[in-house]
């Protein structure tokens, strides 16, 4: 069965002016649904903050993945 929660700024995006409609618990981040949080991330200073965060990240990941695959190069010739 599943549970419904309203869609309202949590934590980081406390006091967030939300949609307030009821959405699946297991579809929110921060308390927000997945229309709300996406704004939030591009209109908050906070939201911006976690955006830049994640997308460095990622780059990190995709810098040492390929790393990784030279390294599996150059060993197997």
């Amino acid at each position: 069965m599943k549970k419904y929660k309203k869609c309202r700024g949590q934590n980081k995006a406390f006091g967030f002016d939300s949609c307030g409609e009821m959405v699946v618990a297991q579809t929110r981040k921060y308390g927000l649904c997945t229309s709300c949080f996406g704004k939030w991330l591009y209109s908050t200073d906070k939201g911006k903050e976690m955006l830049s965060m994640a997308i460095i990240k990622g780059k990190e990941v995709v810098k040492k993945e390929k790393i990784e695959k030279i390294q599996r190069l150059k060993t197997t010739f």
